[in-house]
């Protein structure tokens, strides 16, 4: 998805490294549907279309990770380095 097209602004390249964004957020894997709909609530909440933010996570992926995972770890969560999903 990296070209804006109208059949793509408002669907998510529901990949590895979305899984990995939503481990730390939800501490689950959830189904493909499921994840599209949390990324799309994100989108809603901030004002972007499902586009724009699969191209800020896609760029920002390892700094926001990061900042999730740590976090997570200072909040005594589980991360995705030390649990797996289920």
């Amino acid at each position: 998805m990296d070209v804006y097209h109208p059949l793509v602004q408002n669907h998510f390249a529901v990949d590895t490294r979305l899984y990995d964004i939503l481990w730390e957020l939800v501490f689950a894997k959830p189904s493909f549907d499921e994840s599209e709909a949390i990324f799309k609530g994100i989108a809603a909440r901030i004002g972007i279309d499902a586009w724009a933010l699969d191209r800020i996570l896609y760029c920002q992926y390892r700094v926001i990770l990061a900042g999730l995972r740590a976090i997570n770890a200072r909040d005594g969560y589980p991360t995705k380095t030390n649990s797996s999903p289920s």
